[in-house]
């Protein structure tokens, strides 16, 4: 009897509980590369009288679901998906937080 791999891999499919989890993103300039868009808006809020905000960084929000069979896989997969894709990583850093969907 022959068995084909999609019917192997149709079987771990079913025996293996799959769980979705949401990743939330946040990938920023690193802190010593110059931010001309912080700039911009800090300016903006200082001309509408807003002088109290200093220090502003613009930044990247992504927010993603992933299917995985446990957490720390879906953990790697997020983290694989920043450091290949996402961030560039000579200029950006990233940080991310993962829940169940």
């Amino acid at each position: 009897m022959t068995v084909s791999r999609r019917s192997i891999q149709s079987f771990y499919q079913s025996t293996i509980p799959i769980m979705k989890y949401i990743a939330e993103i946040d990938i920023m300039t690193r802190a010593e590369i110059l931010d001309p868009q912080g700039k911009a808006v800090k300016l903006g809020l200082h001309n509408l009288q807003m002088d109290t905000i200093d220090n502003v960084r613009i930044g990247k929000h992504v927010k993603l679901e992933v299917e995985a069979d446990s957490e720390s896989s879906a953990r790697d997969t997020v983290d694989a998906a920043c450091r290949q894709l996402l961030a560039n990583l000579i200029m950006e850093d990233y940080t991310f937080e993962l829940r169940t969907a």
